[in-house]
């Protein structure tokens, strides 16, 4: 039997979404009536949708080349969504983990976490909450230096460069962890200090010796 691009893809993300995250999962679903249904297909004389070695195939196609290319398609979405381009556009960028069982490629044990993860990488646009690309990768803190070559990887091409936020305003905080330069989970704002002057508050101050 043949199945579309569509009907897999379809079929992925329904059961996704009610929470069978295993491909294993649709040797079973494959065949079950509201699944079927919300493909689009008869639940009971409709044909049975794709099994797991399908899924699992389709899902390992794609070459590193390729994959590339759908992150670059995404970021196109994303600039494709303004009827004329922004002046400029903030981009928030976070990691957050992804839990694995079993010993997949890239996943890792994260300290912090206790688990074995992935830490993929997430951009949004902050005026619009739009989705501008999402980077799988392995369970470890990314550093300054990798997100700095992942923002010069999304604007290449776009005739554009990533310009850091100029601070312009000092807040007391405290934080429970500190990784690669960067304040992690556990932050708490305390206070404004207007005393200060931004040039005069360094990561150097903060970070062990």
């Amino acid at each position: 039997m043949i199945h579309s691009v569509a009907d897999i893809l379809r079929a992925r993300m329904f059961a996704i979404a009610c929470g069978y995250e295993d491909a294993d999962d649709l040797d079973h679903l494959r065949s079950d009536p509201g699944f079927k249904l919300a493909c689009g297909r008869l639940p009971d004389s409709g044909d049975d949708l794709c099994s797991q070695p399908t899924m699992s195939r389709w899902e390992n196609a794609p070459t590193l080349r390729e994959v590339v290319r759908m992150t670059y398609a995404m970021v196109d979405t994303y600039c494709a969504s303004y009827a004329r381009p922004p002046a400029a556009a903030t981009l928030d960028i976070d990691d957050t983990v992804d839990v694995v069982h079993g010993h997949q490629q890239l996943a890792l044990f994260n300290a912090h976490y206790d688990e074995r993860c992935f830490l993929p990488i997430h951009v949004y646009d902050t005026a619009t909450s739009r989705p501008v690309a999402v980077l799988l990768r392995a369970g470890r803190t990314p550093s300054r230096t990798e997100i700095r070559g992942h923002l010069r990887r999304l604007v290449s091409g776009k005739q554009r460069e990533p310009v850091l936020i100029q601070p312009k305003l000092v807040v007391e905080a405290e934080a429970d962890h500190i990784e690669n330069g960067r304040f992690r989970h556990g932050s708490r704002l305390l206070r404004w200090r207007d005393d200060k002057a931004p040039e005069a508050c360094l990561m150097d101050q903060v970070l062990p010796h």
